[in-house]
């Protein structure tokens, strides 16, 4: 009996994380990352369960209530994962373009010599 419960919940976690994901995910992803979508799915889908218990007022989170926040919820996640992904790719982007091809900050490279000024 447990088996089947745990087995749905997860069932409904990865469909959907794999909904958010396909809709809020990353938009150069090629492919789908099986790995976020169990995560963003379980996050979801507890938050959901949690959700719907205290509003039904009973551990009911299969219920219509529940699969319609697990879908919502997963969509927050997955917006909120996005963002912090893209966040950390900007912040790498800004640091390797402030280093040398030697591997050193910015500050470190040689004065560019401004060419000299030719006389007529």
């Amino acid at each position: 009996m447990y088996g089947f419960l745990i087995l749905s919940a997860l069932a409904i976690a990865f469909a959907a994380g794999w909904v958010a994901q396909l809709t809020v995910g990353h938009r150069r992803m090629t492919e789908v990352n099986w790995g976020q979508v169990g995560v963003v799915g379980v996050i979801a889908t507890g938050i959901s369960v949690v959700v719907s218990t205290i509003v039904e007022g009973e551990l009911s989170g299969f219920g219509p209530l529940g699969l319609v926040l697990a879908i919502v919820m997963a969509f927050v996640v997955q917006a909120i994962w996005t963002a912090t992904e893209e966040k950390r790719r900007h912040e790498e982007r800004e640091h390797e373009r402030e280093l040398t091809p030697e591997g050193l900050p910015g500050h470190h490279q040689p004065k560019k010599r401004r060419p000299a000024k030719r006389r007529r």
